[in-house]
């Protein structure tokens, strides 16, 4: 492995609080900027300063390029994995999806010899093509920390994988919400409940309804705020114990419960996804968010006439495109406790 390659590999393990058992504490932030000196041509007692920076820049960049890319892909597959199928593609590639269709067709009692029957049209054949748009993040750092060589270029990584991912996550939950927002989806898959939470029976109801749709059992999807609300009518001991341990029901009508996890938004304490509504969203089947990275992440440094203030600026810039598969089946349930 060259020096180029352990450097990656050690500021991704940093980056995801996965250090190599071989370091602890700072020693691992330690071997990272000896790496970089060592790539640029720095003793270990030396610093990477402003000149030095400039004329390595390039080759900097590049790994903290890699590290956000795979640091930003671990966070939105582990978290998201059963929701939504997230692809790279290369720069300049589009990606269709083809769009499943389950048919239950209606089945004739035919006589011997009898070949008149209805046909029922096979659907499916369908696909969908993703757009992307430019997504980005512009930070800045002052130019005296710049030419003393302190600014910790990991972490600011770090942080801006961090942003990528939360914007991606509420663009994801948005896009289900709204789905469910538009006239004529699925009326009979979403549901409004005014003045309490949702029986045991209407969950499981709209959950066998979808079960029978696609074939495939049921997980609750909500806020732990959302999940914390749904209450059981005979709750066992286990039950108990298991809402007190995590704030929510492990299984409400039978049915497993799984968190959305929460984020604010930006510069707010205001959270992002609301408290107010579940999914009921089928399990082991085609996932029906579609999210598509295109090409890589890229640093951009401001160059021209420098600011007023003297300040340096970057730009870090990725292309991603969102959506949801128009025959996905999932149910809705909004309620106002």
């Amino acid at each position: 492995m060259g020096k180029r390659e352990e450097i990656i590999k050690l500021g991704i393990d940093i980056a995801k609080n996965a250090v190599p058992t071989q370091y602890s504490g700072l020693n691992a932030d330690e071997a990272l900027r000896n790496g970089f000196k060592e790539l640029v041509g720095v003793s270990k007692d030396g610093i990477i300063d402003g000149r030095t920076m400039r004329k390595h820049s390039a080759e900097v960049f590049e790994i903290l390029e890699e590290v956000l890319d795979v640091v930003l892909d671990d966070s939105l597959r582990n978290e998201l994995d059963s929701l939504v199928e997230y692809r790279n593609v290369k720069l300049g590639d589009t990606l269709q999806f083809n769009i499943p269709r389950k048919n239950i067709y209606k089945v004739a009692i035919i006589s011997d010899g009898n070949g008149n029957m209805r046909r029922q049209r096979v659907a499916g054949g369908e696909s969908l093509t993703i757009t992307t748009s430019i997504y980005g993040v512009k930070i800045y750092e002052e130019w005296s920390r710049f030419m003393a060589g302190r600014i910790d270029w990991l972490g600011m990584i770090r942080d801006v994988a961090e942003s990528f991912a939360v914007d991606i996550k509420n663009r994801i939950y948005n896009t289900l919400v709204n789905h469910f927002q538009e006239a004529g989806a699925d009326d009979e898959y979403r549901q409004t409940i005014s003045g309490r939470v949702p029986t045991e029976r209407e969950i499981l109801t709209m959950a066998k309804h979808i079960e029978a749709k696609t074939g495939q059992a049921v997980t609750i999807y909500g806020t732990a705020l959302a999940l914390n609300q749904l209450e059981l009518t005979q709750p066992s001991d286990d039950d108990l114990r298991r809402k007190n341990a995590q704030g929510y029901l492990g299984t409400v009508a039978g049915i497993p419960t799984k968190e959305i996890r929460p984020t604010h938004v930006a510069n707010t304490n205001t959270f992002e996804t609301e408290d107010d509504f579940v999914i009921l969203v089928p399990e082991g089947g085609d996932r029906m968010i579609k999210v598509v990275n295109e090409g890589q992440s890229f640093i951009l440094e401001a160059t021209g006439t420098e600011s007023v203030d003297r300040t340096k600026e970057y730009e870090v810039i990725n292309k991603f495109g969102i959506s949801i598969m128009p025959t996905s089946q999932f149910g809705y349930i909004k309620f106002e406790a």
